[in-house]
C-alpha cells in the first residue's frame, strides 16, 4: 500500500520510528492512573480528524493490501476474533472485536475516548469495551470483517490472510512471517 500514510502518535520524548511518514507528538492529559497506552492512544485518535484511519495493534503484521475494504458505505469496520482465538469464552463474548479497525467517521474515536474516560478505575480492556459500546450504540454504520482474514493468529503462513495478529504469542515470530511474505514477491 505505497500510497498510505503512516502516522506515529507519541509523546514529546519518544524517538521517531524510522520509516514513518509523520509524527504527532502530545503530552497526555491524563492523571497518572489513566496514563496507559490505551487511554493516551485514544486521546490522540480523538483529537485527530483522519478519514479514513486504519487502526492496528503494534503486534500486527500486514500480509497484503487492505485497500479493497476502504471503499463502502460504513463509518467503522471492525474485525471479529479469528477462529481458534485462544481466549476464554467469556472474553470472546465480552470483547468480540479486536485490534483491527477502519474508521471513516472521526467522531467514533471521540465517542470511544469519552466512554473510556467515564470509568473510575481504568483497566486495560476499557478501549475494547468502548469500541463494543459504540458499535452496539446504533450511532455508526458498522461493517464487520472476517477475523480469519484480518485478525489471524500466526499458526502457519497463509497467502489469503491480510493481517496477522501476534497476540499471546512470542513476538519473535513476526520476522519469519514477514520474510515469508517477501519471498512471495509481494512488495
Amino acid at each position: 500500500m505505497p500510497d498510505s500514510t503512516i502516522t506515529m502518535l507519541t509523546d514529546n520524548n519518544t524517538p521517531e520510528i524510522p520509516g514513518v511518514d509523520r509524527v504527532i507528538r502530545k503530552d497526555p492529559k491524563h492523571p497518572i492512573e489513566k496514563a496507559s497506552v490505551n487511554y493516551i492512544g485514544y486521546q490522540y485518535l480523538s483529537d485527530m480528524d483522519i478519514n479514513p484511519s486504519v487502526f492496528i495493534d503494534p503486534d500486527m503484521l500486514f500480509n497484503g493490501s487492505i485497500e479493497d475494504i476502504i471503499p463502502g458505505d460504513y463509518d467503522v469496520a471492525v474485525a471479529t476474533r479469528a477462529f481458534g482465538d485462544p481466549v476464554p469464552m467469556q472474553y470472546l463474548i465480552e470483547f468480540p472485536w479486536c485490534s483491527f479497525m477502519v474508521v471513516k467517521n472521526p467522531q467514533f474515536w471521540k465517542d470511544c475516548y469519552e466512554y473510556m474516560c467515564g470509568y473510575d478505575q481504568p483497566d486495560w480492556t476499557d478501549n475494547m469495551a468502548a469500541v463494543k459500546a459504540m458499535v452496539k450504540s446504533g450511532k455508526y454504520r458498522v461493517k464487520v470483517l472476517d477475523g480469519n482474514i484480518y485478525n489471524v493468529m500466526p499458526l502457519e503462513y497463509r497467502d489469503g490472510v491480510k493481517v496477522y495478529h501476534f497476540k499471546v504469542t512470542d513476538k519473535s515470530g513476526m520476522r519469519p512471517f514477514w520474510e515469508q511474505y517477501c519471498k512471495g514477491g509481494i512488495q
